[in-house]
């Protein structure tokens, strides 16, 4: 079990300290930082046996999602990947969504970016993490947003007040290597 931890932590270290990255390997990374997040983040319940990745559209990332559900748990549940493709499925997935003991990661990549605001309406105040890769969406109500920083490293910053909103609790490890938006201690 030490060695688990240590093994996720040193992942952690190694994917924020400054990873360059080619644009090939961009989704594998994000992939792997998103299946990292899940070791530092609980959710107030988890009365299911699988762990929801929602995608929203079509999105290259849904392969590398895809290869890391084969040898994969994430929180000891298998992966299951829901794409939502149309706007359709996007608004009655947004409608139906409840507080219901599921765990849910919702991926929004920078194609999707008009359903941030849907999307953050629809699970306000639920325990569901919602990911994106779109300048500004962190001040929109999502909870963990990836950049690029002009040396072209894969950096993320965390809203701190709406993952404590959606009684997400985030360890401070996973603080310490993100740029704050909202810090807890402006609530």
């Amino acid at each position: 079990m030490i060695f688990k931890r240590f093994a996720v932590i040193f992942w952690m270290l190694i994917l924020t300290s400054g990873v360059c990255f080619a644009a090939e390997d961009e989704n594998t990374l994000k992939a792997a930082y998103i299946g990292n997040f899940t070791q530092f983040i609980e959710w107030p319940e988890m009365n299911t046996s699988v762990f929801n990745l929602v995608i929203i559209k079509d999105d290259p990332i849904k392969n590398a999602f895809e290869e890391m559900g084969k040898t994969l748990l994430l929180k000891g549940k298998k992966i299951n990947i829901i794409q939502l493709r149309t706007h359709h499925e996007i608004s009655l997935f947004c409608n139906s969504f409840e507080k219901n003991g599921s765990i849910y990661m919702i991926y929004i990549p920078k194609s999707a970016e008009t359903y941030i605001p849907k999307i953050v309406a629809a699970t306000q105040n639920l325990p569901v993490v919602l990911i994106s890769e779109t300048p500004g969406a962190a001040q929109q109500g999502i909870h963990i947003n990836f950049f690029t920083t002009t040396e072209q490293y894969l950096r993320f910053e965390i809203n701190e007040r709406e993952c404590i909103n959606h009684g997400l609790h985030v360890s401070s490890r996973l603080l310490k290597l993100a740029k704050i938006i909202n810090p807890k201690e402006n609530l």
